[in-house]
C-alpha cells in the first residue's frame, strides 16, 4: 500500500464551488484569504547521507582493499574492524589533536599487528573446519553404505 497524498484543500474546494455541486462557505473564504503552503515537491531519491567517517573509511579500503572481502558476522554486536579503526582514528583526531596522516599512522600501529594476528588464527580456525567437514564426509559415507547393506540384506530375507 502506497502514502496518500496530501490533499490541497482549496484547489478541491474551487473545483466543488465552480461545478455548482457545493456553495463557498466559510472554509473557502478562508481557504482563499490565507492559503496553506504550496506542498513540497516529490523527489525520485531521498538525499545521500554522508557521515564523518565515510571519507576516512574509503581511505582505510585503498590502503587495505582485502578488508572489504572479509565477511561481516550480522549476528554480531560487534562493528566490522574497518568501522573500528575509523572510529580509533576519528576519537585520535578529535582528543589528541592530530591531523587525518597522523591519526591514521598512529592507528595503524596500534591495530594492524592484532588484526594480523586474529587474522592468522581465524585461517587456522577455517582449516580446522575444513577437517572437521572431511570426517563428516567420511562418516556419511560410511553410514549410507551401511544403510544400503542392511537394505540389501532385508531385501534377502522376504
Amino acid at each position: 500500500m502506497g502514502r496518500k497524498k496530501p490533499v490541497d484543500w482549496l484547489r478541491r474546494m474551487k473545483r466543488l464551488v465552480d461545478s455548482g455541486y457545493e456553495e463557498p462557505g466559510l472554509m473557502y473564504k478562508i481557504l482563499q484569504e490565507v492559503p496553506p503552503e504550496p506542498l513540497p515537491k516529490r523527489t525520485q531519491h531521498p538525499e545521500k547521507l554522508i557521515y564523518p567517517e565515510d571519507r576516512l573509511l574509503s581511505k582505510f579500503y585503498e590502503k587495505f582493499p582485502m578488508e572489504r572481502l572479509e565477511p561481516i558476522e550480522l549476528g554480531s554486536f560487534d562493528p566490522p574492524y574497518p568501522r573500528k579503526f575509523v572510529w580509533r582514528q576519528m576519537q585520535l583526531m578529535r582528543y589528541a589533536g592530530l591531523d587525518e596522516k597522523a591519526a591514521f599512522e598512529q592507528t595503524e600501529k596500534e591495530y594492524v599487528p592484532g588484526r594480523k594476528a586474529s587474522l592468522s588464527q581465524s585461517k587456522s580456525l577455517k582449516s580446522t573446519r575444513s577437517t572437521l567437514q572431511m570426517v563428516q564426509m567420511e562418516e556419511e559415507r560410511v553410514l549410507l553404505s551401511a544403510m544400503r547393506e542392511h537394505r540389501e540384506r532385508m531385501q534377502r530375507v522376504e
